[in-house]
């Protein structure tokens, strides 16, 4: 049986009325995510083929036109994106010049489940970079990673997983990777310096840049084994980071949640 997904749009005219769209997702695609530019036109990046070994599909429509782009495929590799869960697709952002940034979970090898790779491409005009992977000294990534960017050329990778002796969930971190040049080049991976340990595992984070030029990183923090808090993070330089609990939440589970910024 196959899964319907449809796209939500919300059109914001000048008068600052609101038309909401729904519509089938091109070529009947999976876990579709989209980022709008200033001028209307819609980013659309959405999963096609098996769960445990998809391709990410991409495209985009103008804020009059009447139907979507032709798709391109951003994974160079093929079949190397996990779509199994509902928090492990593809996340979209936009940078400098309109620049599309993808990064996504991918798929490990047979048997290794704890090295699985965080994949990363950059795309303009339609056209994406062989992908790359961002989390080389990490393991058992697992809840979908998130990428921000700005229109001066910043990208943040930003993700959690656990460094080679972590053995819990308690261990686990933010870890992130910042570009300067537009995802040219990409600092090694790091944690997030300020931010404590406990990371609930299976839930995604979501990280997205505030109005102040702030990098903001939505996640579910696991600060005790009965304790999954929804946490805010702040940043001013994507470096160093303050931390606060928006939604103390008492329970001994993970609830495989995700986040969102509105």
């Amino acid at each position: 049986m196959k899964t319907l997904c449809v796209l939500v749009l919300f059109l914001c005219l000048q008068a600052a009325a609101t038309e909401v769209t729904v519509e089938r997702v091109p070529e009947d695609g999976l876990q579709p995510q989209v980022a709008v530019q200033v001028d209307g036109t819609v980013h659309l990046v959405y999963l096609t083929g098996k769960p445990d070994g998809a391709d990410i599909r991409y495209t985009h429509r103008a804020l009059a036109a009447a139907a979507w782009a032709a798709p391109v495929t951003v994974n160079s590799i093929r079949h190397s994106a996990m779509a199994i869960g509902t928090i492990r697709g593809a996340q979209i952002a936009l940078g400098k010049g309109g620049r599309v940034h993808v990064v996504w979970n991918g798929v490990g090898k047979k048997g290794e489940p704890a090295g699985a790779p965080l994949y990363y491409s950059r795309g303009l005009a339609g056209k994406f970079e062989p992908q790359r992977t961002m989390n080389e000294g990490t393991l058992h990534l697992d809840g979908g990673a998130s990428i921000a960017a700005t229109d001066k050329g910043a990208v943040f990778v930003v993700w959690h997983a656990a460094l080679p002796e972590g053995k819990s969930e308690a261990d686990r971190l933010i870890f992130i990777n910042r570009s300067a040049d537009e995802g040219v080049t990409f600092s090694s991976p790091a944690p997030a310096k300020g931010v404590p340990a406990g990371v609930c595992p299976c839930c995604s984070l979501n990280a997205f840049m505030a109005s102040d030029g702030s990098l903001l990183t939505l996640y579910r923090n696991a600060s005790a084994k009965a304790q999954r808090d929804i946490t805010l993070l702040t940043s001013s330089d994507g470096e160093a980071f303050t931390s606060r609990v928006l939604d103390p939440w008492p329970i001994a589970a993970c609830p495989m949640s995700s986040a969102s910024s509105g």
